[in-house]
């Protein structure tokens, strides 16, 4: 590990070296990818139009969508996530996922993932299908207006912008009852009322029974109220997985196998929530970090987060995670 540190020390002093040392790594790391991967795994929220704002950048574009399904189904293997996590170890397949369970998940993807007879797995978080709420993030935006064109990977401009980072981070880390007097707080203080917007409403459970019916589609649970877990006592986060999987079964009929952390990053989840989630059944816990998927993966499975790319960028980032 020293070595290493006095390695990169040493090569930064010399651009050319560097360079070369970068490009040494990235082949190695490829190296390692063709001998241990399972494959990749893709990590989408929404197929919508993000004109008029989407500060999340949760929106990725029919017109985009469809060009990443044709540029995927040309040069790799679709795979259903339960597959390729079972499956002997190959570079070029690939599973898509959805998080959240947003209406256009049913409306704008499914019909293009049946276009392209792609398998795709969308985690659900079920408080949602009763239609009393849009998620925080979309309900900070009507209290404070963003503009169109800005989002969270650019710096903030306006006292708006700063004051909704700033309250995203402190409703990341509550709890339910938290979160329910921390947004009665902001709606006294700013004398603001929310509604529910369409573009950003929930699957009712009626649809969300329609998507779980099409080919090729795996519904999975991503808690009740999409809260991180890590920042919950463990009782509340085992009712938050249990509550989502068992809704989810009494409505589909059938036995949820699959959970997606929400947020999933690894600051998200731990080997508590792991174990919570081996002792509720669940087959694989799907997260939200970037690596392939390696031979061993359970309960902290990575996948890759996609954006709103053009077929050629998009091309590029595949490019740069698989040989």
């Amino acid at each position: 590990m020293l070595k290493d540190r006095l390695i990169r020390k040493t090569v930064s002093c010399f651009p050319a070296t560097e360079k070369m040392f970068r490009e040494l790594h990235r082949l190695k790391m490829k190296w390692n990818f063709r001998r241990h991967s399972r494959g990749v795994i893709l990590l989408y929220h929404r197929v919508s139009d993000p004109s008029g704002g989407d500060p999340q950048l949760l929106c990725v574009s029919p017109e985009n969508f469809r060009n990443h399904l044709k540029f995927l189904s040309e040069h790799f293997i679709p795979t259903p996530v339960s597959e390729l996590l079972a499956a002997p170890g190959s570079s070029h397949r690939i599973a898509i996922t959805f998080d959240d369970g947003y209406r256009d998940n049913l409306t704008n993807a499914a019909p293009i993932l049946e276009e392209f007879n792609f398998p795709a797995e969308f985690f659900v978080a079920t408080a949602g299908l009763e239609q009393k709420y849009e998620f925080y993030w979309d309900l900070l935006e009507q209290f404070f207006p963003l503009g169109n064109d800005w989002n969270v990977e650019l710096e903030p401009q306006t006292e708006n912008q700063k004051r909704y980072l700033r309250e995203c981070s402190i409703f990341h880390n509550l709890n339910v009852s938290g979160r329910e007097k921390r947004m009665e707080q902001l709606a006294a203080e700013l004398n603001r009322e929310t509604v529910l917007r369409d573009k950003k409403r929930f699957l009712t459970p009626e649809e969300l029974s329609s998507l779980a019916k099409k080919k090729n589609i795996t519904i999975g649970a991503h808690t009740n109220n999409h809260v991180s877990l890590a920042h919950l006592s463990e009782e509340e986060a085992r009712r938050e997985i249990m509550d989502s999987k068992r809704i989810l079964e009494q409505l589909l009929e059938r036995n949820i196998c699959s959970f997606s952390y929400p947020f999933g990053t690894l600051a998200d989840f731990s080997s508590r929530e792991k174990r919570l989630l081996e002792e509720a059944g669940f087959s694989y816990g799907i997260a939200n970090y970037e690596s392939p998927v390696l031979k061993k993966t359970r309960y902290d499975v990575p996948r890759f987060l996609v954006r709103n790319w053009s077929v050629e960028v998009f091309a590029e980032k595949i490019k740069d995670v698989l040989p």
